[in-house]
């Protein structure tokens, strides 16, 4: 899981900031961002010195980073469509804990795969410890609104057991095993991220939208499946270094690539590189962005309207440009692994 990518993973690349589906709730996201530095720099020592510095690199920029999934916004989106988005007082303090929640969870998740999604990487397991505090802050920012016999719960509850199995199967079906991933085992990966449907539901709920429920699961299974696709155009080279066969580098490399040869970061680079498989999985990526679209009409308009057109617009523009760099390599304008 590589996005949202921190601000020091970020560079910098300015992100969607000013975008007009993120620039409206400029003062929701403030408002999280601000309350997650908070509850962190005051754990008690030394704790907090731990936690402070990882959490300092996750400031708005990385939630509105163009590849970044809309978990904090999603809500507010569903809110702001209803006509019910606050901008002051006890409603407007439940709206931010909702995002602020999941992304204290979303932080806890990555702090998981720093050590068991990528054992190459160093990584201080000493986090596990401020990820505890993230995971308590995620129950209780829920558990401030939602009442302990309330529906939200069971939803809570499965959303965590999908992204518990996705991200075991993902381990399990793509560690140097070729397999090409049909429209479920997208879905199912892209639940890595169900996490995001929290809030959505949490919102839901407060409106009485119950009928909308399964609208909304829906449609985040295949926002997710399609952020998902995007993720794995963007880190294939990080996923070539540990063997995780993504779907582009699944298409790339076919049945018969030997993984255990000396040389399979190389190889599978350069089979990437000279074939369609990044354009491919772009535009897949951009089919699961309409098909989410035309599921959650209505739910979230017109702010995911508008979030789509430009991510697809984007998956577009990358896929063009990678296709020039491909033709670059086929004609010998530069070194293959370049």
């Amino acid at each position: 899981m590589s996005y949202p990518p921190s601000d020091r993973e970020s560079g910098q690349l300015p992100g969607w900031l000013d975008r007009p589906f993120y620039q409206a709730f400029a003062s929701h996201l403030a408002a999280a961002c601000h309350q997650l530095r908070a509850r962190v720099g005051g754990l008690a020592e030394p704790l907090a010195s731990l936690a402070r510095p990882f959490v300092d690199g996750y400031g708005e920029a990385t939630w509105c980073h163009p590849y970044s999934f809309p978990l904090a916004f999603m809500p507010w989106w569903i809110l702001d469509a209803a006509g019910r988005l606050p901008q002051t007082g006890v409603e407007f303090e439940r709206a931010v804990d909702y995002a602020y929640g999941t992304m204290a969870g979303y932080l806890y998740i990555r702090i998981q795969d720093d050590i068991y999604d990528e054992p190459d990487r160093p990584s201080d397991p000493r986090l596990l410890l401020v990820a505890n505090e993230l995971i308590c802050e995620s129950l209780c920012a829920f558990g401030r609104h939602q009442t302990p016999e309330g529906r939200f719960w069971s939803c809570f509850r499965r959303y965590w057991e999908d992204f518990g199995q996705a991200t075991l199967w993902q381990m399990d079906a793509h560690r140097g095993r070729h397999t090409i991933p049909d429209e479920s085992d997208l879905v199912r990966s892209g639940r890595r991220l169900s996490l995001a449907k929290a809030p959505c539901a949490a919102v839901l709920l407060d409106l009485g939208g119950t009928s909308r429920m399964e609208q909304m699961d829906q449609g985040m299974d295949l926002l997710q499946a399609a952020n998902q696709l995007a993720n794995d155009v963007a880190s294939v080279t990080r996923d070539i270094e540990s063997r995780n066969v993504t779907y582009p580098i699944a298409l790339a490399t076919g049945p018969e690539f030997d993984w255990t040869a000396a040389d399979y970061r190389e190889s599978a680079l350069r089979c990437v590189l000279r074939s369609e498989a990044v354009e491919r999985a772009l535009e897949r990526a951009a089919d699961l962005h309409r098909r989410a679209l035309a599921v959650m009409d209505g739910l979230a308009s017109p702010w995911l309207d508008a979030f789509v057109s430009a991510r697809i617009e984007l998956l577009s523009c990358g896929a063009k440009e990678f296709t020039g760099l491909r033709l670059e390599s086929l004609f010998g304008l530069m070194r293959p692994m370049d």
